[in-house]
């Protein structure tokens, strides 16, 4: 429940802070902006150890596909990333955590 409300927070907090951030600077995407990889990696992680449990195979490979859909954009990653302002910097990586997390429990449970 705790590791929940937490990464609510996280991700609220985030978006409102990119948005500030973006704003304030006015640019589009500054690169020092990584609380989108921390929510991303942290909603895989939660997702996974709700399944899981504390697993580290499973965190391990969460990790690694999370990277990957953030590096590589599949659909509909690369979808969500054209959204203008705080929304594309940060669904990216939410997505990209939860296409990760889905992948990795539904694999674990057809194996």
């Amino acid at each position: 429940m705790l590791k929940g409300l937490l990464l609510f927070g996280i991700i609220v907090l985030g978006f409102g802070a990119t948005q500030s951030f973006i704003s304030e600077l006015n640019v589009q995407d500054p690169g020092f902006i990584v609380i989108d990889e921390v929510a991303g990696l942290w909603l895989a992680l939660f997702l996974i150890n709700v399944v899981h449990g504390t697993a580290i195979i499973w965190s391990g490979a969460g990790f690694i596909l999370f990277r990957l859909f953030d590096i590589l954009k599949p659909f509909p990653i690369s979808y969500v990333e054209k959204y203008k302002g705080a929304m594309g910097i940060m669904l990216d990586d939410i997505v990209a955590g939860g296409f990760a997390a889905l992948i990795i429990i539904i694999m674990t449970l057809v194996v």
